[in-house]
């Protein structure tokens, strides 16, 4: 079975935080296999959502080169914490459901957005 979706879903990639742990550099640039770990994360969300959208916190411009848009997680100024890029994603999403995946998942299923529609449905059964 393919990876599509039940739903219209926006797949967000959650490209935020302080990169404590990574002496300051931004995870999901980081090469994997030649090319930064949101690169293999959005060819894996493309084709099971309609749209891919990067939510980040800093290096908005790099996370724009990948051709999805980029919403702000924070207002600059102070770090709001990980659910601040996940309500960002929400109010920009334009579809009713977002799919949310963290930068560093470059072995993102295939169908995971299928899945995830699947669970979501079984929750609603019940």
């Amino acid at each position: 079975m393919g990876g599509e979706a039940l739903l219209p879903l926006t797949g967000v990639i959650l490209a935020g935080g302080r990169a404590e742990r990574m002496d300051g550099r931004d995870k999901g640039l980081l090469p994997l296999a030649g090319e930064p770990l949101v690169a293999h994360v959005i060819r894996r969300l493309r084709g099971q959502v309609q749209e891919v959208v990067i939510s980040a916190n800093r290096h908005l411009e790099s996370y724009r080169r990948f051709g999805c848009r980029v919403v702000q997680d924070s207002d600059g100024e102070r770090y709001q914490g990980p659910l601040a890029g996940m309500l960002a994603a929400m109010r920009a999403a334009e579809t009713p459901h977002v799919l949310t995946a963290p930068c560093d998942s470059p072995s993102l299923p295939a169908d995971y957005a299928r899945r995830m529609g699947e669970a979501l449905a079984r929750e609603r059964a019940s």
